[in-house]
């Protein structure tokens, strides 16, 4: 789960699998972490967006996006957005696309 900003304040096992990182690792960072760095502009810019009016959709349609791993080997990457909101505020949930 990511917060407005951009945080990772919950990480499933799988996701923390799939990139190759603890839970632990993972929580605090800026989800740019785990996209390359040639990809890092378009996730602020999405997650604004998102935010604005949040629904359930598809991160980078139209375009072949990559996950980064932390040992920093790449791997193609569908994923999608479910919206979430809480007494903290609005989040978002990525699942696999």
């Amino acid at each position: 789960m990511i917060n407005q900003t951009g945080l990772i304040v919950q990480v499933n096992a799988e996701l923390a699998r799939l990139f190759g990182y603890a839970r632990d690792d993972l929580l605090g960072e800026k989800v740019e972490i785990l996209v390359p760095e040639r990809f890092r502009s378009v996730p602020p810019e999405l997650r604004r967006q998102y935010l604005s009016a949040p629904e359930a959709c598809r991160v980078g349609a139209g375009f072949d996006l990559s996950g980064l791993r932390k040992d920093r080997s790449e791997f193609p990457i569908d994923i999608g957005l479910n919206p979430v909101k809480t007494d903290e505020g609005q989040f978002a949930i990525p699942r696999r696309g």
